[in-house]
């Protein structure tokens, strides 16, 4: 399958999901000089390229009925996901935790028909992460 990674994604995450689901392709916006185009004449352009899915943070493009009939249209299937709003290097870990969980259920089980998947983002807090402890400690309660 083929991904279109909108210019509103981060570019590095393209690299993270294709060393993760090989044979599939993860192309952004900017690596094909897309990354300026307005919605509705972007949607048939990948469609053109061979893209099957649209990957953003444009969730407006849902509720933008023009635009939400020019994705349609194109045949392309919407996969979209809210913004972390955490910057450099969490923010990449926890857009690409979000699409990796959720992208084997999307292979796995794509119709036809142009279809929108919203993604449950992966929890941002350190505290919902991990529980971090003294080795001392955890021994000594074991």
């Amino acid at each position: 399958m083929k991904f279109f990674l909108d210019a509103n994604l981060n570019v590095a995450l393209a690299a993270s999901l294709r060393a993760l689901f090989i044979g599939h392709d993860f192309t952004p916006a900017h690596d094909l000089g897309l990354q300026y185009e307005q919605d509705i004449p972007l949607f048939p352009e990948v469609a053109r390229q061979g893209f099957d899915f649209l990957m953003t943070h444009d969730r407006n493009q849902l509720r933008n009925l023009d635009e939400r009939h020019a994705l349609w249209k194109s045949r392309l299937h919407w996969v979209g996901w809210k913004d972390s709003g955490q910057p450099g290097l969490l923010g990449l870990s926890l857009e690409t935790a979000t699409v990796t969980a959720a992208l084997p259920h999307i292979l796995a089980d794509t119709p036809d028909e142009p279809t929108c998947y919203h993604l449950k983002g992966v929890a941002a807090q350190k505290e919902q992460r991990l529980k971090c402890s003294s080795i001392a400690i955890a021994a000594w309660k074991a």
